[in-house]
C-alpha cells in the first residue's frame, strides 16, 4: 500500500484521476442517504394538517439550509487534518438518522429528517476542499458535480424499486437505499485521505487555499460583492426550481397521470449528466478565467431560454412530460453545476484572493435553500392541496423572465468593473 501512495504522489495525473473518482463516489453515497425520501409519496398520510411528504421535505431542507449557513464559516475554516474525520462522522449521523426514521413513531419523523439534512448539508464543502486550488479543479469539480445529477435519479430509481418491486415499506426504504452507499463511502474517503495537496505551481496559479478568518471572509465579500449579489439572487431562483423538479418529480408525473418505470428516473438524469458534462468539460479547458466566466454567463442565458420555452410548451400540451423533464433538467444543471464547482473557483482565481471557494459556495447555497424552504412552507399553508405541477411551471416562467436581468448585471460587472480589493 505505501508503494501505491508513493506512486500517487509522484504522478500528478494519477492523483487527479483518483481524486475525481473518490469525490464522485463519496458525494454519490451522500445522495443515496439524502434523496430516497423524495421517491416516496406517503399518500393520504398527514401530520399537523400537512401532507407527510411535504413536511418531511421541508424538515430535511430546513436542516440542509441550517447546515449551509453554518458552513459559510465552518467549511471555510476547517483544517486539513480534520476533514476525513468530519466527513465520516457527518455521513454516519446521516445513515443513523434514516434508521431512526424507520424505528421511531411517525411524530418524530420531521425532527429525524431535520438532523439528516443538517449532517449532510456540510458534505459538499468538505469534499470540494480536497479539489480546489489545482490546475484540474474545473474538470474534477465538474466530475464531482455530475454525481448529484446522476445519483439523484439513481436514488429515486432504487427507492421506487425497493418499495414497489421488493415491497420494502416506505419508512424503511430510505435506510435500505442508504446502506448501499456505506462501502462506497469507505472506499472514497480512503482515497481522499491519500491524495497529495496542491503543488507549488498550482498554488502560484490558483492561490493558496487556506482556512479563512472572519476578517478574510468579510474582505472577500466586500471585494467581490458586485458580482456575488446578483449571482446569489440568480442562484436562489435556480435552486428553488431545481429543488422542485428534484424532490417532486415523482409527484409531478403522478399529477400528469403518467405511470413511469423506476429506471426512467435514472435514464433521464444519466442523459442529462452526459450532455451537461460534455459542454462544461469544454469550458473547463479555457485557460483565461475571465473568458471562462463570460462563457458561463452566456450558458446561464441559454438555460433560462430553454426553461422558458419548455415550460410554455408543457403548459400548452405540446411536449411530453418525459421530454420536458429532460430539457428542464438539462437547462437547470447547465447553470446549477457551475455554481457548485467552477464559477466561484474562477472568480477567486481571477482576482487573486486567498481563502477557500467553500465560503462563496455556501454563501450562495444558504440563501438558495432558504428560498426553497420558504416556498414549501408557503405552499403548505396557502394551498389546501399541494399542486406541484402548477408550482413547478410557475417557478420555471419566473426564472425564465427574471434571470436574464440578473445575468446581464453580473456579466457587465465582471467585464467592466474591477473589484475594490483585487
Amino acid at each position: 500500500m505505501p508503494k501505491i501512495i508513493d506512486y500517487v504522489y509522484k504522478k500528478r495525473w494519477v492523483a487527479n484521476f483518483l481524486l475525481a473518482i473518490a469525490s464522485f463516489m463519496t458525494y454519490s453515497a451522500m445522495y443515496l442517504i439524502r434523496k430516497p425520501i423524495s421517491a416516496m409519496q406517503f399518500s393520504d398520510i398527514s401530520l399537523l394538517g400537512i401532507s407527510l411528504k411535504v413536511l418531511l421535505i421541508i424538515s430535511q431542507i430546513l436542516g440542509y439550509t441550517t447546515a449551509k449557513f453554518i458552513g459559510v464559516t465552518w467549511v471555510s475554516s476547517i483544517v486539513k487534518s480534520k476533514r476525513i474525520f468530519s466527513l465520516l462522522t457527518l455521513l454516519t449521523v446521516g445513515i443513523f438518522s434514516l434508521l431512526a426514521f424507520a424505528l421511531l413513531p411517525i411524530q418524530f419523523s420531521p425532527l429525524v429528517l431535520f438532523v439528516n439534512g443538517l449532517s449532510l448539508g456540510l458534505i459538499w464543502g468538505i469534499v470540494f476542499s480536497f479539489i480546489e486550488g489545482r490546475h484540474a479543479t474545473d474538470s474534477i469539480g465538474l466530475f464531482l458535480s455530475m454525481s448529484f445529477i446522476f445519483t439523484s435519479g439513481l436514488a429515486k430509481s432504487l427507492g421506487v424499486y425497493s418499495h414497489t418491486i421488493l415491497h420494502v415499506s416506505e419508512l424503511w426504504t430510505p435506510f435500505v437505499v442508504g446502506l448501499v452507499g456505506i462501502p462506497v463511502i469507505l472506499i472514497g474517503s480512503y482515497i481522499l485521505s491519500i491524495i497529495p495537496h496542491p503543488s507549488k505551481e498550482e498554488i502560484l496559479a490558483r492561490n493558496d487555499r487556506t482556512p479563512m478568518s472572519s476578517e478574510e471572509r468579510v474582505k472577500m465579500f466586500k471585494g467581490l460583492k458586485v458580482s456575488i449579489i446578483p449571482l446569489t439572487l440568480l442562484y436562489v431562483i435556480l435552486t428553488i426550481y431545481r429543488d422542485l423538479r428534484d424532490s417532486f418529480m415523482v409527484d409531478i408525473f403522478h399529477e400528469l397521470l403518467i405511470d413511469v418505470q423506476p429506471s426512467v428516473f435514472t435514464s433521464i438524469e444519466l442523459a442529462i449528466t452526459f450532455c451537461v458534462g460534455l459542454i462544461l468539460l469544454v469550458i473547463a479547458k479555457i485557460q483565461s478565467h475571465r473568458k471562462a466566466l463570460i462563457t458561463h454567463h452566456i450558458l446561464f442565458l441559454i438555460s433560462a431560454l430553454i426553461i422558458g420555452i419548455t415550460t410554455f410548451l408543457l403548459m400548452n400540451k405540446q411536449i411530453s412530460a418525459i421530454t420536458c423533464m429532460f430539457l428542464t433538467g438539462f437547462a437547470t444543471y447547465l447553470a446549477y453545476v457551475p455554481f457548485n464547482s467552477m464559477l466561484f473557483e474562477r472568480l477567486i482565481s481571477l482576482y487573486k484572493y486567498q481563502g477557500t471557494v467553500g465560503f462563496l459556495i455556501y454563501f450562495a447555497d444558504s440563501f438558495g435553500y432558504l428560498g426553497s424552504c420558504i416556498l414549501y412552507i408557503m405552499s403548505s399553508l396557502l394551498m389546501a392541496k399541494s399542486i406541484w405541477l402548477q408550482t413547478f411551471l410557475q417557478t420555471g416562467m419566473i426564472y425564465a423572465c427574471i434571470s436574464p436581468i440578473l445575468i446581464a448585471i453580473s456579466l457587465y460587472l465582471i467585464i467592466y468593473i474591477k473589484p475594490k480589493y483585487s
